[in-house]
């Protein structure tokens, strides 16, 4: 009898070491893992896909039937402990499922991408894009151009002035200027090392997972977990309400809702580091008109060692003070009149090498 309970000991152990099953695939568990271990340096690639059935019908243009931006046409790296970022787009208008004669006639005939760059090196902020010169002359007033070459790098000013500018209306109100990233700490959760208390949390407002095994994601073999949301348990939750401070009553519009739309997500994490690498959000309409919106997220390790060195030659392009000098003394007053002096400081450098 003990040589046949061996036996299926180890026969059992064999199948369970085989199918994968002998780690911990608990969903939790593998969240709050990833939760502890976190990064310090990432870049996070997005991509978004819509589908809908539209062909047309918007107030200041057509709306696109179909979006497909690829994951690496959106890429920012950021370093969690100094705050350091940079960001990369490089979006095709043909991605956005249009025609660049929709953008209207502001825009260059072959503007045919949406290209962007900009870089916090830990103490200035750098931009640059072959959009800028369109939207800073128009910003200031054509009756007096900005002198120096607008389509290479440009320095605003350092995080302490832009910081200043941070206001309604202004379009760096949501960039971070400095010093670490708030991390998960901040946010009303379970602290690291609770699997079954951030079970409790998340089916106390409905959220449902499912291991899925693992598959290769980001060029990392990873746990894949899908997650699913029941709505009508959101909308009667306490819990949710107490997070984000909306009262029951106003939460009954999703339970009314809950046979209109579905929400799903799936996460991918590295069964080496337990890092969260890949994440899925899948939003559609089950009424009527399909509409399905999907949000893709993928993180790795930069592949640049610096990613945050200035750039080598730029203008000195005081945005603060040109903000100040502007009409109205800001974009919002600025916009399409107004006469600026020259700006200080401002200087044509050699150009820069591709």
């Amino acid at each position: 009898m003990g040589k046949l309970r061996s036996g299926l000991l180890a026969i059992t152990m064999i199948a369970l070491a085989g199918c994968g099953l002998g780690e911990n695939n608990d969903p939790y568990a593998l969240l709050d893992k990833a939760w502890s271990v976190g990064w310090e340096r990432v870049e996070v690639q997005v991509g978004f896909n819509l589908d809908t059935p539209n062909t047309g019908g918007g107030i200041l243009m057509p709306i696109p039937a179909q979006i497909r931006i690829d994951p690496s046409s959106i890429s920012t790296i950021v370093d969690t402990h100094t705050g350091q970022w940079r960001v990369s787009v490089a979006i095709p208008v043909a991605a956005l499922g249009m025609d660049p004669s929709m953008l209207g006639g502001a825009f260059d005939p072959g503007f045919q991408s949406i290209d962007l760059e900009a870089l916090f090196d830990g103490t200035n902020i750098f931009v640059k894009s072959p959009l800028l010169p369109m939207y800073l002359e128009s910003a200031v007033g054509a009756s007096s151009p900005i002198p120096g070459d607008l389509t290479g790098w440009l320095k605003l000013g350092s995080a302490a002035d832009l910081q200043s500018l941070a206001g309604a209306g202004n379009p760096f109100l949501m960039l971070p200027f400095g010093g670490p990233i708030p991390g998960l700490a901040a946010l009303p959760i379970p602290t690291p090392g609770n699997p079954a208390g951030l079970r409790e949390l998340f089916e106390s407002i409905g959220v449902v997972t499912e291991y899925k095994g693992t598959e290769q994601r980001n060029g990392r073999d990873a746990h894949r977990i899908a997650a699913g949301l029941d709505i009508e348990k959101l909308a009667a939750s306490e819990r949710f309400s107490t997070l984000t401070g909306m009262p029951r009553e106003q939460l009954q519009g999703l339970a009314q809702s809950a046979n209109q739309f579905a929400l799903a997500a799936e996460l991918w994490f590295d069964k080496e580091s337990g890092r969260l690498v890949g994440l899925q959000l899948t939003g559609q309409t089950l009424q009527g008109s399909i509409i399905k919106a999907t949000l893709v997220v993928n993180l790795s390790e930069p592949a640049d060692a610096d990613p945050f060195a200035a750039p080598a030659t730029f203008v000195d392009l005081p945005l603060k003070d040109l903000m100040e000098q502007s009409m109205g003394g800001g974009f919002g007053g600025g916009f399409g009149g107004g006469s600026v002096p020259p700006v200080p400081g401002v200087a044509t450098p050699a150009p820069m090498v591709p």
